[in-house]
């Protein structure tokens, strides 16, 4: 077991309590831990509070955490979750959590925008650096800067 991994067990034993009530806003988030394996938390995102964490991220753990532990009235009453753009919690939300509006973080927004914009400036910077001696000065320009 890794340093990390007893630090995590360790801080989830001692400061986690389970509890049957969620907050209005929840933040789903995945860590590695454990050789590449991924883990599941939910935190409460008004207060950055980790309200529990799942040795796995998979649908079907998730589902049959939320559906031992919280009744249907207690998950209709969370009004928002905030997740990254895993297209697989959108479902997983929906289902489990009815009324709640799904909220992408923007951290996860503005990394994705910028991804764009690098790739464009790629495609553009490779057409002129097949054209003429002014299509070549701007492809350096567009290099350098």
């Amino acid at each position: 077991m890794s340093s990390v991994q007893r630090f995590i067990q360790a801080y989830a034993n001692e400061y986690l309590k389970p509890t049957n009530r969620l907050p209005e806003n929840l933040s789903f988030d995945e860590f590695k831990y454990a050789r590449g394996r991924m883990a599941f938390q939910y935190i409460d995102a008004q207060t950055g509070t980790i309200l529990d964490i799942l040795p796995s991220r998979f649908s079907c753990h998730i589902k049959n955490h939320f559906y031992t532990r919280y009744s249907y009235r207690e998950r209709c009453s969370v009004k928002t979750i905030t997740i990254d753009m895993n297209a697989g919690y959108e479902k997983l939300i929906q289902e489990l959590f009815p009324k709640a509006k799904i909220i992408i973080d923007r951290f996860h927004l503005v990394q994705l925008i910028s991804r764009s914009m690098n790739q464009l400036r790629i495609q553009v910077m490779n057409g002129f650096r097949r054209g003429h001696n002014e299509d070549q000065k701007k492809y350096r320009r567009l290099k350098r800067y």
